[in-house]
């Protein structure tokens, strides 16, 4: 990978994996984190290298695969004091990082790790505790406080299981979705949509496509 770093840019190895791919980065801790198709790698920047993340002790015979995993993305609720990562066929997991203890967290009825499961593209923890799943299968939440996550409907948008590509929270509490085929919809915290903008002819956003990858807010 290529990092800007003291002015200038400079070619990094994560590691001698050559198959290495990278799924995305987030900041975590105040550090660089990468979720790769082989685990996660975080960066120090004091000695411009990389370390690999070890999620689980390899002693944990039920969660040590995810240490080598193909991770898409994660987040960390500091309150809590909850890792989140989000692996690409077994599911989403949440370590406890007082006790270390690790569990699965299931989006839907009828996961479980023997099986594929949603695949998420994003996941986003919101001013008000909720966490967002952006995924293949629509948009997901997770209302603070609450031990189940429910399916967002996007009501009177025409909306039928569509992917949804990226979320972003804006300086409001309101949730921004880039969703296929329908352009940018708007949430307020509870899920309900407050805005949209597509691409089509009647439509003055000004989207030129319904297609949106990522979102960025200043």
């Amino acid at each position: 990978m290529t990092l800007y770093e003291n002015g200038g840019f400079q070619n990094k190895h994560i590691s001698g994996d050559q198959g290495l791919l990278i799924n995305s980065s987030e900041i975590i801790n105040s550090k660089n984190w990468f979720f790769t198709n082989h685990g996660i790698y975080s960066y120090h920047s004091d000695e411009q290298a990389f370390d690999k993340v070890m999620f689980s002790p390899q002693t944990n015979f039920k969660y040590s695969f995810l240490n080598d995993a193909d991770i898409t993305t994660s987040i960390l609720d500091p309150k809590r004091g909850e890792l989140w990562i989000c692996n690409a066929s077994k599911g989403i997991y949440l370590k406890d990082l007082t006790s270390g203890v690790i569990r699965t967290f299931w989006l839907k009825p009828g996961e479980s790790q023997s099986a594929n499961n949603i695949y998420i593209n994003k996941i986003l923890m919101d001013s008000q505790g909720g966490i967002w799943f952006a995924s293949p299968e629509g948009l997901w939440h997770k209302s603070s406080g609450s031990p189940d996550g429910r399916r967002v409907d996007f009501e009177n948008t025409g909306y039928d299981n569509n992917e949804v590509f990226y979320i972003e929270q804006d300086n409001d509490g309101n949730i921004w979705c880039a969703v296929e085929d329908l352009g940018l919809i708007v949430l307020n915290f509870h899920g309900k949509v407050i805005e949209r903008f597509d691409a089509e002819d009647h439509n003055s956003s000004g989207l030129s496509s319904g297609f949106i990858n990522k979102i960025f807010i200043d």
